[in-house]
């Protein structure tokens, strides 16, 4: 039955092959169940037959990215457009609600609750890769299950989504969606408004699928390609987690102000816990190793390798190949006792190609330097320690500093290595976020990509 909510919730997809197809059609089913207003963008495959099935209105043409993303800015225009509602809400199209996202839906809506900006709230994150429901199961007791045997809170950088007043984001910079960078604009231009900033977290469940980014070309693409640079560039600093940007709570379909003990209380109640989310995608990964290619797979891997923060920027390689055997199950089952020696276990077998071509880099004599001195660089470190590789030099903007894990290994200026660097001599590993910039800078000294260069 529809719904009564002055609300239009809207979304875009990606096309419905694969695993993508499992996450979105859960999602879809839960909204319509739900008897939201729903408008689907784009004319990827599968959406329109989507619609048709569930109900929802269509609108196939979106402005889209030179690589063919949707445009953020468009999206949001053409639903202002195409529907009347006092509130909208963008969500990602994975995501399942619930009845308690309704309720809180609901509380928002009120009139009692008069306020203005944006609401959301933090995802709780599952292993969900088969279609809820299925076989006589019940649909909300089979999610249900797996949320008390897998479920975790998940940071709150983390927002897919904004349930908004009409009168904020009429002025969105033209982001590509599904790339890193839009949902923090989002969050910090709501507060730059003077709008209200809304965690209903504590009343409301936004269930998330853990997978990987093979869809959209990998975990390299969301992070480090064309599109995720360029909304890098509009973003120009300008974003904010939930946690600093948050003025509102809403608890038991009341607003409350954020004040210390609010946030303090909000923290406990929704604190994130790394090992079990981990376990939790160890056992997702066995699970779709029986039917995954292998490129999706190690997108995959990384992409969980994020999650414990034993990631680094080395994506665009062929790291791991079909000739390397793995042990799945026993790796998920090591995850639950061994969380650290089952993620470089994990570590181990995506980067075994990249640790072969640094080890035929230094028989060759070249000196191996890592740009970038920070959290992506300590983890390459530490990779490269236990595979018996040490670096060469650091090159960081702040030179002559000793780094804990690498205490012998010297850190020279980007302006020092400038004037030595040598293709032929260097091999450089750009440990940084914003390795394309950095691997530009050095192809104009003759550097080239996958072999001078790797990001």
């Amino acid at each position: 039955m529809p719904s009564d909510l002055p609300l239009t919730l809207f979304s875009t997809f990606k096309p419905f092959r694969g695993e993508s197809a499992t996450f979105q059609q859960n999602a879809l089913r839960s909204w319509a169940t739900l008897g939201l207003d729903v408008i689907l963008f784009g004319d990827e495959d599968g959406v329109a037959a989507a619609a048709e099935a569930y109900g929802f209105r269509h609108l196939p043409v979106v402005e889209r990215s030179e690589k063919g993303v949707p445009l953020v800015s468009s999206m949001f225009g053409l639903a202002r457009e195409h529907s009347a509602a006092p509130y909208l809400a963008y969500i990602n199209g994975d995501i399942i609600l619930d009845a308690r996202a309704l309720a809180a839906f609901r509380a928002l809506c009120d009139e009692d609750n008069a306020w203005r900006g944006l609401a959301t709230a933090r995802r709780r994150n599952l292993p969900l890769d088969v279609p809820l429901g299925e076989e006589g199961k019940d649909f909300w007791a089979d999610l249900s299950a797996i949320d008390r045997e897998y479920g975790c809170w998940d940071r709150s950088n983390a927002v897919d989504l904004f349930l908004f007043t009409r009168d904020i984001y009429t002025d969105i910079p033209s982001f590509a969606v599904g790339r890193m960078g839009w949902d923090n604009w989002l969050v910090w231009s709501a507060r730059d408004s003077g709008g209200d900033v809304i965690d209903a977290s504590a009343d409301m469940n936004l269930f998330h699928p853990i997978h990987g980014y093979h869809a959209v070309g990998g975990w390299h693409q969301l992070v480090q390609g064309d599109d995720a640079v360029r909304n890098r560039q509009l973003m120009d600093g300008r974003a904010m987690n939930l946690d600093e940007a948050v003025t509102h709570l809403l608890k038991d379909g009341e607003l409350i102000v954020a004040d210390l003990g609010a946030r303090d209380w909000l923290a406990t109640e929704c604190a994130r816990d790394p090992a079990r989310e981990f376990v939790a995608g160890c056992v997702r990964l066995a699970g779709a190793s029986a039917w995954m290619e292998q490129r999706a797979l190690v997108d995959a891997a990384y992409t969980l390798l994020e999650r414990v923060e034993r990631y680094f920027p080395i994506m665009s390689l062929e790291a791991a190949n079909g000739k390397n055997a793995f042990d799945w199950d026993g790796f998920a089952g090591l995850s639950k006792g061994s969380p650290v020696q089952a993620a470089e276990m994990l570590q181990d077998f995506v980067m075994a190609g990249f640790a072969e071509r640094l080890i035929a880099a230094k028989r060759q004599g070249r000196e191996i330097c890592i740009r970038g001195t920070g959290g992506l660089a300590m983890r390459l470190v530490d990779f490269l320690q236990r595979r018996g590789i040490t670096p060469d030099m650091f090159v960081d903007r702040a030179a002559g500093k000793r780094l804990p894990t690498a205490p012998e290994v010297p850190v020279i200026s980007v302006e020092e290595f400038g004037g030595i660097a040598n293709p032929g001599r260097h091999l450089i590993i750009a440990a940084s976020m914003h390795a394309p910039e950095i691997g530009r800078e050095y192809q104009a000294l003759g550097f080239l990509p996958e072999r001078d260069i790797l990001y």
